[in-house]
C-alpha cells in the first residue's frame, strides 16, 4: 500500500517546514505545489532534501485554474491512498 500526500500552497512560510516533516516519516512521496508565494515558502521547501518530496512552482492561479490543478495533482498521484495536507496543517506524533 502507497500512500501520497498532496499539498497546495501559498505564503506558508510559517509553518510549511513543520507540516511537510509532520508527515514525511509516514508516507511514500508528497507532492507540495506552490501557486506563486510572494513569502519565503519555496525557499524553505528547498531546504528539505527527501526523495520523497516533489516540489513544483506553479504560479498564480485563480478558483477555476485551482481546481483543475488540484485535479491534475490527484492525476499524478499513483497510490492506494492520498492524504490532502493544508500548509499549515501539523500532524503531532499522536495523530
Amino acid at each position: 500500500m502507497k500512500i501520497w500526500a498532496n499539498t497546495i500552497v501559498n505564503n506558508e512560510e510559517n509553518f510549511i517546514w513543520f507540516a511537510i516533516m509532520s508527515v514525511l516519516d509516514y508516507v511514500d512521496k508528497i507532492l507540495v505545489w506552490d501557486t506563486g508565494s510572494i513569502d519565503k515558502t519555496a525557499d524553505i521547501i528547498k531546504t528539505i532534501k527527501s526523495n520523497k518530496l516533489v516540489f513544483k512552482e506553479v504560479g498564480k492561479v485563480d478558483p477555476v485554474q485551482f481546481t483543475k490543478m488540484r485535479q491534475k495533482m490527484l492525476d499524478e498521484s499513483s497510490c492506494d491512498w492520498i492524504l490532502i495536507l493544508d500548509g499549515d496543517e501539523i500532524w503531532w506524533e499522536d495523530s
